[in-house]
């Protein structure tokens, strides 16, 4: 019997540490892509956002940029046509998270859009599709990305998954603008004000004596404090903070309230 040489190979399993970002880092690159975003849909002409309600919803081109600036894309995997008892009723999608950096694609959203919705009764069978495919890639970015977007005062749900635009009102840049005036601070703009509070030794206490409290403040206040919060050039002082809500050091002096500066 001759002897057969078999050559086996073997994979080596390294372990390894998963890399962690910097929590600060993090933080300071998503404030400042709140910031740009905010910019550019404000500048949009009603292209880039839906405000239902009062709350304001972006739309995909929103999330596109927002997704750039994270070198993220979403491509359509798949569109399938529907029926029901032999009539057409609308399409379905799915998309793919797409890394620009490394050209991976990930698993991303489905999503639908049928003829018995109040805005696409009677359109186009490709205009229906072309909306499944868009909701598709707009779900998959904001999977990702709305906690970005919520830092800047939009909700997390694509505009285009609001589908009962008969109740929705569509506003220029001016009724945006009022919109985040009177509607309240998110629970995630609450959250980073708190910690970056505690990061600065802020009384949280005394600063809602002498202003009000954290979850009485409106979207632009909070989008206005974390800008200040979060600018590296310059630490926040009390006295800059309180001025975006209209009051005074002298003001809060005269109330008997007193801030420890740092130094």
């Amino acid at each position: 019997m001759e002897n057969q040489n078999k050559e086996i190979t073997t994979t080596k399993i390294m372990a390894t540490t998963p890399v962690v970002d910097d929590p600060q880092n993090v933080m300071d690159n998503a404030i400042k892509a709140a910031q740009v975003l905010d910019d550019i849909v404000s500048k949009s002409k009603n292209k880039s956002i839906i405000v239902v309600n009062g709350q304001k919803y972006l739309m995909f081109p929103a999330w596109q940029t927002l997704a750039r600036f994270n070198k993220l894309a979403a491509q359509t995997e798949w569109t399938k046509r529907l029926e029901k008892d032999g009539k057409f009723v609308g399409y379905e999608a799915k998309a793919l998270l797409v890394d620009l950096a490394t050209g991976r694609t990930y698993p991303g959203a489905e999503a639908l859009c049928k003829v018995t919705e109040p805005n696409w009764v009677g359109k186009p069978e490709f205009s229906i599709k072309s909306m499944a495919q868009t909701r598709a890639c707009s779900k998959t970015l904001a999977n990702m990305l709305r906690w970005i977007a919520t830092l800047a005062g939009y909700e997390g749900t694509p505009g285009e998954e609001i589908v009962d635009v008969a109740n929705s009102t569509l506003r220029g840049v001016q009724g945006a603008t009022d919109t985040m005036q009177e509607s309240s601070v998110t629970e995630r703009q609450l959250e980073y004000i708190e910690k970056c509070f505690k990061r600065e030794n802020i009384d949280v206490v005394a600063f809602e004596q002498a202003a009000k409290p954290l979850n009485q403040l409106t979207k632009m206040e909070a989008r206005k404090m974390l800008d200040l919060l979060f600018d590296r050039n310059k630490t926040a002082t009390t006295a800059e903070l309180l001025a975006i809500l209209g009051i005074s050091t002298v003001d809060s002096l005269a109330e008997g309230m007193h801030f420890e500066e740092q130094e």
